[in-house]
């Protein structure tokens, strides 16, 4: 961090920016000075874990997701099958009821209607 003392301000503009200069040269021989390799090879082994790691969830999400889509596909052939066997039980009830009306009326006209009926057909 650099830090602008009363004596630096002043200096000229082209001398604090030499002064900078060279407080940032001095702080960089200092970094370069350390010994990083130690931690350079832990980050690489870190580094490639994580990448294994990423390429194992990536593997494992592929499959899911198709998955996930035949469930979805699935889903909306059972909500189809669904309405349709909705529809069949309505008009299985209508054709039921619609059965006992006719019932209903042929029982109120009399067999013998129902028996010359028969003959007129015949």
């Amino acid at each position: 961090m650099w830090i602008v003392t009363k004596k630096q301000t002043d200096l000229f503009p082209g001398q604090e920016i030499d002064n900078a200069l060279q407080e940032a040269q001095a702080y960089l021989k200092q970094m370069k000075g350390y010994n990083l390799t130690g931690r350079q090879i832990d980050a690489d082994k870190t580094l490639e874990k994580v990448e294994e790691v990423l390429r194992n969830v990536t593997e494992y999400k592929l499959p899911v997701e198709e998955l996930q889509e035949k469930v979805d596909e699935i889903k909306g052939n059972l909500k189809d099958i669904d309405g349709r066997l909705d529809d069949l039980f309505n008009h299985s009830l209508y054709s039921l009821n619609m059965a006992k009306e006719a019932e209903s009326i042929i029982a109120k006209s009399g067999p013998n209607l129902r028996n010359d009926e028969i003959s007129r057909v015949i």
